[in-house]
Parts: structure tokens; C-alpha cells; sequence
């Protein structure tokens, strides 16, 4: 992990950015202006919280049992999903969701912006992303803090033949029961249910609501998408640029018991909402060339 004063003494922003070590030795940026707190851990590039001030409720959800160790994923905030989404497929090596959200970020720049702080982070191949077959290529990662919350992941190939890959921003957002909630702007989409085999369906008119574990991968959408909360009186607005899948998740209770970082009680209280190009939007990169996947989320009044 990077030296916490030299971060500080590069990168730190007086009253707004400071590094420090944070649970189990791991070390993260904390972020603190007029409009937003946050969190991000290095690990992963993960961000961990994002509060604006004018929210009365928690915005991202963070598992009280989240594992905070080295090489293993930290269990909500927004896990970064790179290069592979899910299992891996074709009995290749390689652990669930990639590598990207595991492996230390290096910090490469820190700026206040009218819209907030902007930190960056690179991540470059080695030994482990080689292991598994991916030695060509440069991620650049953007965190805005403020008002609102923009993420920007960019994927360049930088070897001499096509890159494929899949990614994800695989969201964790809190809601005051996910029994109560909408998840709207999907409708009218083809996906594959995950919780039942990956068998094809299609999403008729209306917003997504939730009875029983849910994990959709829908396929061809650009569309922004809103969680509405009547309890809480509020909607997360996620606006994408880049994706053109959307996975919708939350395990239910079953699911949820049997993840050691989560645990039974958690499961009602978030949704993830995954801007993502996955399964038959998987990108393939020409060599030289950069993808960029984004997203920018907002809390509205009711």
C-alpha cells in the first residue's frame, strides 16, 4: 500500500482530500466539501461512500461485514467489474468478477473542480492480471465528488491485437426496504434472468419490483434509470454514458445468508444498479483505442 504521508503530501487537498489507513491496514481517501462526503479505498479504486449534504439517508450501501483484507472484494459501495463479468467463462482461471476491484489503485491526480474533487486512479498490468491472461492494457479511473456523484472508467488497449472484455460498475445503493421500492427505465428490454439459469425474458411496460431474489442482466439499454423510494421520499437518478447493459441485483434472504460479508438482515435495505457491457455487450477494443463507461448519479425529492 502506498506510503500514507507521501499521498497526503501529493495528493492531499487542504480541508477536502486526506489519506489515511482505514479498516484492516487498507488505505483510502476521505472526502470532505460544503456539497458531499466520501470514501474510496485504493484497493479496487472503490468507492466506499458518497453522502450529499441535502441526503438525510445513507446513498450507498456499505455491509456492516464487509471484509476489509487485502485481495478480497469489499462488499458494497461500487465494486469496479473488470475484465470479466460473473464467473469466467470457458474454464479459464480467474476469480469472480475480475481482477480490477481487488488489486491496489495507484493514485494519479486530485482536483478541486466546480463540480466537486475529482480523484484519479490508474491501474496497469502485473503479475497477477498476466496470470490470467490480460497483459495489454491501462485503466483510468475517475471519481467527482459533489452535489452529484460521476464515475468515469477508461479501458485502453495498448497491445497489437483486439482486447475483449467485459466491465461493470456494480453499484450498491440503500433503501429503506427493497420490498417497497421501483426500479424504473428498464422497461421494454430483453434480459437474462441470472437467478434462473440465465434463461432469456423480456421486461414488459412498468418498473422492476422485487419479491424474491433478482439478479437481471439487461441487454441493449442506454436508458437512465431511477429508484424510487416512497418511504425515504426520494429517487436515485443514474445516468449512464458508455454501457449497454444494466444489471439489476439483490440476493434475498437465502442468498444473503450464506455471504459471510453480508449476512441476513442486510438484504432489504439496497439495490444494486449496475451500468455494464456485458455478455452480448462485451466490447471488443482495436489496438490504440480507449472505451470509456460512465456513470453520473443524483438524489431528487420525492
Amino acid at each position: 500500500m502506498s506510503d500514507v504521508n507521501e499521498l497526503n503530501e501529493r495528493f492531499g487537498l487542504d480541508g477536502a482530500v486526506r489519506f489515511e489507513e482505514g479498516p484492516g491496514g487498507l488505505t483510502r481517501a476521505k472526502i470532505a466539501i460544503d456539497a458531499a462526503t466520501a470514501e474510496i479505498y485504493l484497493q479496487g479504486a472503490h468507492v466506499a461512500r458518497w453522502q450529499p449534504a441535502t441526503a438525510e439517508h445513507p446513498v450507498i450501501f456499505l455491509s456492516e461485514k464487509s471484509h476489509f483484507t487485502a485481495g478480497k472484494a469489499i462488499r458494497g459501495g461500487v465494486p469496479l467489474v473488470f475484465p470479466w463479468f460473473a464467473e469466467r467463462k470457458g474454464g479459464l482461471p480467474g476469480g469472480m468478477h475480475g481482477f480490477a476491484r481487488t488489486l491496489p489503485w495507484e493514485v494519479v491526480a486530485a482536483e478541486q473542480r466546480a463540480d466537486g474533487v475529482a480523484l484519479s486512479f490508474k491501474l496497469l498490468p502485473n503479475q497477477t492480471t498476466r496470470d490470467v491472461g490480460f497483459d495489454h492494457f491501462v485503466l483510468m479511473y475517475e471519481v467527482v465528488v459533489g452535489a452529484t456523484l460521476t464515475l468515469k472508467l477508461k479501458v485502453e488497449n495498448v497491445g497489437d491485437s483486439p482486447l475483449t472484455f467485459e466491465e461493470a460498475l456494480h453499484a450498491y445503493y440503500s433503501v429503506s426496504d427493497v420490498r417497497q421500492i421501483e426500479v424504473s427505465g428498464l422497461d421494454d428490454t430483453d434480459y437474462l434472468d441470472r437467478a434462473d439459469n440465465a434463461k432469456p425474458k423480456h421486461q414488459g411496460p412498468g418498473a422492476i419490483r422485487f419479491a424474491g431474489e433478482t439478479d437481471q442482466l439487461h441487454l441493449n439499454t442506454r436508458a437512465t434509470v431511477t429508484i424510487s423510494d416512497p418511504e425515504w421520499q426520494r429517487r436515485i437518478v443514474i445516468e449512464k454514458h458508455g454501457s449497454n447493459s444494466t444489471v439489476v441485483w439483490n440476493p434475498w434472504q437465502a442468498k444473503a445468508s450464506a455471504l459471510a460479508d453480508l449476512g441476513a438482515d442486510a438484504w432489504p435495505h439496497f439495490v444494486c444498479v449496475e451500468p455494464a457491457n456485458a455478455a452480448e455487450n462485451a466490447v471488443t477494443a482495436a489496438p490504440g483505442t480507449v472505451q470509456t463507461m460512465g456513470i453520473t448519479v443524483r438524489v431528487e425529492g420525492a
